[in-house]
């Protein structure tokens, strides 16, 4: 092969520059002096003529808070540690601007002490992906937020109405009253799984979906769900009911408890939707050291079960004008189950039924021992037991107030009331409280400003905070534990959510 020319090899190297727009410099560090060409200077906005060619061309021209990282990675090089010199760091622009530099960079010669007498490399102006990168990052957080918001907005009504609804079904005798509370009840409930079904779909996009992983007992999980829609099931005289053998009463599972209970809330309602004769059973077995739990009805059957699980898509059978379905809810279900390692399959038969099957991975099972605070969820707290402690509830909102107050009406609580995060700091330095329970978002000051209030007050005494919000994602939980709150609740909770929680942080603490 004929050897290039080196006017040709230098001819080429300088198109490759001109179209990659990379500017080159070429380094002496004993001389400190450097050699730049036209693309590295036009894109500082400058001139060759204006440069001096020393190293002060470039350094003097690297924002302060990044200088002393550049030459951390200019002397790793130097010195052997890395294979290359690699920095992106900020330079300013001759218009005041600063760009973002990818600089990179080898040493090519050294002389025979082994002193670097060449530095060879690149600038890469990344401005426009730095911008877009952070216009990404901007949409993102505005995405979050509109999430959040949007779960605030649908959840907090919700929570008014259930609250009310299980306050006075406690002080109902009239059976034709009560009924008609269960079912606002239940138009609730359902209400409730179509706005995390809905919030959850989106989510799924970025397959951004959290887990909780805990340790809880299958066939008390089975139940709990049963008990959500028994009435739902009575109205259209169907029979739901679990069926579990003795010894698989005591199977207990470590994965994310609600997030099953998502997928078997999703199931039996679709099972009910579906089925107008018959039952709707739900058991647990095991195969092959697999515990498998089934959903299994009597209903209209599924004509293309693939289909199903497909995004908003449902089965409509013969009713053409049913709407009471998003058509995410298997979807999801299936989504799902595979982070939770599930195997989630269907049989069914058009006119005889359905069967959904969910198989758990043999790594989730534990025993009864591992069982830590096992159906905590559950559980019905003794109020009885309780201390007389003062607990703060801080909200703006007068319907919440109301709902919270009767809920801890039945305790020996002493219950004062402040409409925000100022009003309660005011009682606070007044008043010794046991539990301050706040909102999140309320004029002036919000549950976390008053957690950071609370919390940096040495002349207040340290009361235990509970965060409540209409936002159920679990970062804004996560936040705020982190800000010093000892405990959070999602709207919409009940009488025992709150008793539960109270329990655990202010009673057993």
């Amino acid at each position: 092969m004929a050897k290039l020319s080196q006017p040709y090899t230098k001819e080429r190297l300088q198109k490759v520059l001109e179209g990659t727009r990379l500017g080159m410099w070429d380094w002496n560090p004993q001389t400190n002096e450097v050699v730049f060409d036209h693309n590295w200077a036009e894109m500082l906005g400058v001139t060759l003529d204006d440069l001096t060619m020393t190293l002060d061309d470039w350094s003097s021209r690297v924002h302060p808070d990044d200088i002393d990282s550049c030459f951390a990675d200019i002397q790793a090089h130097m010195e052997g540690k890395t294979d290359y010199y690699e920095n992106l760091h900020r330079m300013k622009h001759a218009d005041g601007h600063w760009r973002y530099i990818l600089d990179r960079g080898a040493v090519v010669e050294r002389d025979a002490d082994g002193n670097v007498t060449r530095f060879t490399g690149t600038h890469t102006d990344i401005t426009p992906l730095k911008k877009a990168e952070f216009q990404a990052t901007q949409a993102l957080q505005q995405r979050e937020r509109f999430f959040s918001s949007m779960s605030h907005e649908l959840r907090a009504p919700v929570h008014a109405m259930m609250g009310i609804v299980e306050m006075v079904s406690k002080k109902l005798t009239d059976p034709e009253l009560t009924a008609q509370l269960d079912i606002v009840r239940n138009s609730g409930q359902h209400l409730l799984m179509v706005i995390k079904d809905i919030l959850d779909a989106a989510k799924l996009q970025e397959a951004n979906l959290s887990l909780s992983p805990s340790v809880f007992n299958v066939a008390d999980l089975m139940n709990y769900v049963v008990q959500l829609y028994m009435i739902n099931a009575a109205q259209k005289d169907l029979m739901l009911f679990t069926s579990v053998s003795e010894a698989m009463s005591t199977e207990v599972v470590e994965m994310d408890r609600s997030r099953l209970a998502q997928i078997l809330i999703n199931l039996v309602s679709n099972s009910i939707k579906y089925t107008e004769h018959g039952e709707v059973e739900l058991s647990l077995t095991e195969e092959e050291g697999q515990l498998a739990i089934s959903v299994h009805d009597t209903g209209v059957g599924i004509a293309d079960v693939d289909r199903i699980f497909e995004p908003y898509e449902q089965e409509m059978s013969a009713r053409e004008d049913d709407v009471n379905s998003t058509g995410l809810g298997l979807h999801i279900c299936q989504v799902i189950s595979a982070m939770l390692g599930i195997e989630l399959t269907v049989i069914s038969s058009l006119g005889k039924g359905s069967e959904f099957r969910l198989t758990l991975p043999a790594s989730c099972r534990r025993t009864p021992d591992d069982v830590v605070e096992l159906n905590e969820q559950d559980a019905v707290v003794d109020i009885s037991q309780w201390p007389p402690l003062t607990l703060l509830i801080v909200d703006d909102t007068a319907i919440n107030i109301s709902v919270a107050v009767t809920m801890l009406s039945e305790t020996p609580c002493r219950i004062l009331v402040a409409k925000n995060g100022l009003k309660a700091l005011e009682i606070l330095k007044k008043t010794d409280v046991d539990v301050v329970f706040t909102d999140l978002h309320m004029p002036e000051m919000g549950g976390l400003g008053l957690t950071a209030a609370i919390r940096g007050d040495s002349s207040i005494k340290p009361p235990k905070i509970i965060g409540q919000s209409a936002d159920a994602q679990q970062e804004m939980q996560n936040k705020c534990l982190a800000a010093g709150m000892d405990g959070y609740l999602a709207k919409p909770f009940g009488q025992q959510d709150l008793f539960r929680v109270i329990q655990r942080i202010a009673v057993d603490a």
